[in-house]
């Protein structure tokens, strides 16, 4: 398995970006797992997105587009949100990592 850092890119809040970039990590790790993780700063990450909004918003994203084959939420965030996306990523066959 591959982590992706998605919190080390400087255009993670760029959607199109990230989706092409995303398509192209995916192509060249083949049939290796990727783990797409964004690390809030307070965690030790290195970019903060604007609101906690921002940050579940992302983490839907790399979900609906099934960005890898497993996903990191920090279960910090909104309660309700958090069970939401894990709920919406096991529908889609991916695996949760909380921290």
């Amino acid at each position: 398995m591959m982590e992706w850092r998605i919190d080390y890119f400087k255009d993670v809040v760029l959607m199109n970006r990230l989706l092409e970039v995303a398509g192209k990590v995916k192509n060249v790790m083949g049939t290796i797992p990727i783990l797409i993780t964004f690390r809030s700063q307070k965690f030790g990450g290195k970019t903060e997105l604007d609101s906690e909004d921002a940050y579940l918003n992302l983490v839907k994203i790399v979900i609906d587009f099934k960005l890898g084959y497993a996903v990191d939420i920090e279960q910090e965030h909104v309660s309700d949100r958090v069970k939401g996306l894990i709920k919406d990523a096991k529908s889609k066959e991916i695996q949760v990592v909380l921290f």
